[in-house]
């Protein structure tokens, strides 16, 4: 067994290596807060499960162009814990439309922290909705 061990060391390594992705990877999906989603999920979600839509992307970027009945948030209200008026869409699904993966992971978290069940984050933001051409309202 030890001369096994020896002369095929690195296919030992390889296997344990792969084995370890296998188990981040299983436990990762158990763990997680949030949820990528596609522009096709975003609007199933809220046409048939009332999902709401917070747009954490700049107040300009907002302004110039957002999801039909989007609310925008400063994600730093959020991570602040001023989030009073948002508690009445708990229930809910929350779609939220970023431009900074990581500030929106760490909303997410914060939001799923606060009893927020269904969160998912839409998948390239306003970029891959631009690029479909939908619908889309803006305060000019």
């Amino acid at each position: 067994m030890r001369q096994f061990i020896i002369k095929n060391i690195i296919l030992l390594i390889i296997w344990f290596f792969l084995l370890g992705l296998i188990i981040y990877s299983f436990f990762k999906n158990i763990f997680i807060k949030y949820k990528l989603i596609n522009n096709h999920k975003a609007i199933y979600l809220i046409n048939k499960h009332k999902g709401m839509v917070f747009d954490l992307r700049k107040k300009s970027d907002y302004d110039n162009g957002h999801i039909i009945n989007a609310i925008y948030i400063n994600a730093i209200n959020i991570l602040n814990d001023n989030i009073s008026n948002l508690c009445k869409h708990k229930k809910y699904p929350i779609i939220l439309v970023i431009e900074n993966n990581s500030l929106g992971i760490k909303v997410a978290n914060k939001l799923s922290n606060m009893n927020f069940n269904e969160i998912y984050i839409l998948k390239n933001g306003m970029m891959s909705w631009y690029h479909e051409k939908l619908p889309i309202v803006n305060n000019s």
